[in-house]
């Protein structure tokens, strides 16, 4: 199924899917950039040195620069909303269109779908940002997405930010540095200080969860209600 691209056709009757093969990936990336700087950067994501990259490095002369639209897969608007706003977070796009996303997929992490929506993901912003295609079909993602959260499944509306919320997470589970998760415990307060509560809690967290959607995306809230 993974060789073949769902496409939707008109026709007399209403609407009809209809599989065809899928053409041989391009990839946009080169690997043998002469800067040195850049090499260095792109050595470890954790240090976050690659978001001082530019993009333009990886560019063509006709690549879209991310002004690509993305096709309706049915009723998928609240989708294709979600999928822009994660494209035009750039330091997110960096990650993934420098191919530093390959190094860290897990692929043993349950909770992940064993990198098929990072792999997908990746993809989906090369067509974006390196083609000069005026309009994608994310189905890819959309089909990774459906193996975690089978609402998405089907081609109904759904809610845009809980879309988010799904791939967000799923990425993060994908991408995820630690391979076996430790037992941790959260200490009650006890009177003790905010700040000390709040750097308990954020290392109980960081021992189990430690990705780029963490280093970009992640802190701490805190609210309090007063009757």
């Amino acid at each position: 199924m993974d060789d073949f691209l769902i496409v939707e056709c008109r026709c007399n009757t209403g609407f009809i899917f209809e599989e065809i093969e899928k053409p041989e990936a391009e990839d946009h990336l080169n690997d043998n950039m002469e800067l040195e700087d850049a090499k260095e950067s792109l050595s470890d994501a954790k240090t976050l040195r690659f978001l001082s990259l530019d993009l333009n490095q990886i560019m063509k002369k006709n690549s879209n620069g991310g002004l690509s639209g993305l096709s309706n897969l049915g009723n998928t608007c609240f989708m294709n909303s979600a999928l822009q706003c994660m494209s035009n977070t750039i330091e997110l796009t960096k990650y993934f269109l420098f191919g530093l996303y390959k190094d860290e997929i897990n692929y043993n992490n349950p909770l992940g779908t064993k990198g098929r929506l990072a792999t997908a993901y990746a993809k989906l912003m090369k067509e974006l940002w390196i083609s000069n295609d005026s309009r994608v079909a994310p189905w890819d993602v959309k089909k990774a997405i459906g193996t975690v959260a089978y609402q998405f499944q089907g081609f109904a509306q759904q809610d845009s930010f809980e879309l988010f919320n799904y791939v967000a997470d799923t990425l993060h589970e994908d991408l995820n540095r630690v391979k076996e998760k430790p037992y941790t415990e959260f200490k009650d307060s006890d009177g003790r200080p905010d700040v000390e509560v709040s750097a308990d809690h954020w290392r109980a967290f960081s021992d189990r969860n430690q990705s780029v959607i963490v280093d970009l995306m992640y802190g701490q809230l805190k609210s309090r209600l007063i009757c």
